[in-house]
């Protein structure tokens, strides 16, 4: 049983997985605790959210897009692909 994952979820299309990892765990490599796992198994990129001192609660799906939500109430939009945050909205 892995303890360290917060969530994972399937991409659409098959071609692998986004797994948030819990912010102290050994996975979470320098705060980089969002992580895009290819169909192979490679980790294909490791993000974390742009502020100081905020950590990623959540993700889900929305059609294509991936969004991550932080504990200071934003939700990111990420680019799949390259794990780059595309947009930020504050949500509460």
């Amino acid at each position: 049983m892995i303890t360290d994952v917060l969530e994972s979820i399937d991409l659409p299309d098959g071609s692998g997985s986004v797994v948030l990892f819990y912010p102290k765990c050994a996975a979470a490599t320098d705060g980089q605790t969002l992580v895009r796992i290819d169909f192979t198994g490679r980790v294909a990129w490791r993000t974390k959210p742009s502020r100081t001192l905020d950590s990623f609660v959540g993700i889900s799906i929305d059609g294509e897009a991936l969004i991550a939500t932080t504990s200071s109430g934003f939700a990111m939009s990420i680019d799949v692909e390259s794990g780059q945050a595309c947009r930020e909205v504050f949500t509460r």
